[in-house]
């Protein structure tokens, strides 16, 4: 292809500057110097919240994500209907690398290293175990097995050259049985192995402050998904900036504790890409 000035530019020193973007901090500015010069330099996107509008024409939805200034998503691996190389030429030619592949939990049991390849082929850091659905987790004895069951997915997303995280919700802060299954999971798994990926509108619903949270876990949050909540007594879930959550606070914390990837999310926002515009704006212009 070739830029404006007709020089022509290679498809894979394209793709290799894409592959510097990626690596580039997420968090400019330095605390040390003036607090609120730190800022998000790059904003993700959780596909999810824009799947109403994304089935009807994938390729043209990841265009207009990549044009808000997304850089990168949070994806199930088969969201698109695709195959994986499908996928990634299609998040390629939108200028969107996919930095967590997603699985529910049935990957974990049947095809595991089938899933792990599909991650590493849509380019994936880490693979993100997104739901436990109830029956999997209605007593203890479910979370005692299930913590054996992370630590050898771990173990093998690590020697694919992959990170495996657990997505939080607000029922692992459910008491059970005289305990907490969250704290359970993550003191019964490796840390090496299996990392969190934090979901600040579930941590706050569940009863727990997100930014307190995220410096007493440290190393152990890989990555977050930001939502918001709003000030109804259903405490719904809501536009990031429209809502209660103390953003601030939470980027903060998650930039000194080394928090890697930052993903907006929204559950079935009435105007998906509006929605999710407004997010990365607040986002980009808020100092922590």
């Amino acid at each position: 292809m070739k830029d404006s000035g007709g020089a022509r530019i290679d498809r894979r020193d394209a793709l290799r500057g894409m592959a510097a973007l990626a690596l580039a901090p997420w968090v400019t500015g330095s605390r040390e110097a003036d607090a609120d010069l730190r800022r998000l330099n790059r904003i993700g996107l959780a596909v999810l919240s824009v799947n109403t509008v994304s089935a009807h024409d994938y390729e043209k939805t990841m265009h207009d994500v990549a044009a808000i200034g997304f850089r990168e998503v949070d994806m199930y691996i088969y969201e698109s209907r695709r195959e994986p190389a499908e996928t990634r030429a299609i998040l390629d030619r939108a200028g969107l690398a996919c930095t967590s592949a997603r699985v529910t939990s049935p990957a974990l049991y049947r095809g595991w290293d089938r899933f792990l390849d599909a991650a590493n082929t849509l380019g994936a850091k880490w693979i993100t175990l997104a739901y436990l659905p109830y029956e999997e987790r209605m007593h203890m004895v479910d979370w005692q097995e299930l913590v054996d069951v992370l630590n050898k997915a771990g173990e093998t997303a690590r020697a694919h050259g992959l990170t495996f995280c657990y997505h939080s919700h607000d029922f692992e802060l459910a008491p059970m049985e005289g305990k907490i299954p969250l704290d359970f999971m993550l003191a019964s798994t490796d840390p090496a192995l299996v990392k969190l990926q934090m979901d600040v509108y579930w941590m706050a619903h569940g009863g727990r402050n997100p930014a307190t949270e995220i410096r007493r876990l440290g190393s152990r949050v890989a990555t977050l998904h930001l939502k918001d909540m709003d000030a109804t007594p259903a405490r719904g879930i809501t536009t990031v900036g429209k809502g209660i959550i103390d953003f601030k606070a939470i980027l903060a914390a998650a930039a000194d504790a080394g928090v890697s990837n930052y993903y907006v999310e929204e559950d079935a926002p009435r105007d998906p890409m509006a929605a999710v515009r407004s997010s990365y704006d607040y986002l980009a212009r808020l100092d922590f």
